[in-house]
């Protein structure tokens, strides 16, 4: 699920060094993420991430609309518990 979190987050913000394809898929799917964030109002992006350097020696959370710098990546999303709420009671 984290390449596809940082292929949406691409869109709107940089995102330094973070993986935006898979492994074995090179294909950019940035356009797709777009027009399913224009098609759909109601996809969350995480306004926080978890952020490290490639050897793991500078760990911190963000806030991403600053961006990522070069030389960093993101590892992981912070879901705040009013948005872990808000997911939770969407219809299936």
């Amino acid at each position: 699920g984290g390449v596809v979190s940082n292929v949406f987050l691409s869109t709107k913000f940089d995102v330094g060094d973070s993986l935006i394809t898979e492994k074995k898929d090179e294909s950019d799917y940035r356009e797709k993420a777009r027009s399913l964030i224009e098609k759909y109002n109601n996809i969350i992006l995480p306004k926080r991430v978890v952020i490290a350097n490639i050897n793991f020696s500078d760990k911190k959370v963000i806030d991403i609309k600053y961006g990522v710098s070069k030389g960093s990546a993101i590892f992981d999303d912070v879901i705040e518990q009013n948005i872990l709420k808000e997911i939770l009671v969407l219809p299936l």
